[in-house]
């Protein structure tokens, strides 16, 4: 359920970071509320599954601990590295993250239970 979660929540940074990618404008703040919410839906996520993985039994994959650490460090990352750009190419860097999220995301669906 906190999966979904984090993936509806990552959509929700493409959709803010989207407009502004290519040009139409986009209010910074939208997009850091979006990032906010998809950095609580990972933080939520993570600790419930770090609880599931210790009282019973972990992922089938250790490489699910790693996307969910991509997932947790990638959007704060780059929102921290490219916060001096303009409003486009900060736009641009945000979306282009969230979609590596989203793949992040996948992968750490495939290597779950």
């Amino acid at each position: 359920m906190f999966a979904w979660l984090t993936v509806v929540a990552t959509f929700a940074v493409i959709v803010a970071a989207l407009p502004g990618a290519v040009g139409r404008g986009s209010e910074r703040s939208w997009i850091d509320r979006a990032i906010l919410a998809q950095i609580t839906a990972v933080v939520i996520g993570a600790g419930a599954g770090l609880i599931i993985a210790v009282t019973e039994r972990g992922p089938s994959d250790p490489l699910h601990f790693l996307y969910a650490a991509v997932l947790l460090t990638l959007l704060p990352g780059v929102r921290y590295a490219v916060h001096n750009s303009t409003a486009r190419r900060f736009a641009g860097w945000i979306a282009v993250a969230a979609l590596i999220a989203m793949g992040a995301l996948l992968r750490s669906f495939m290597t779950g239970r």
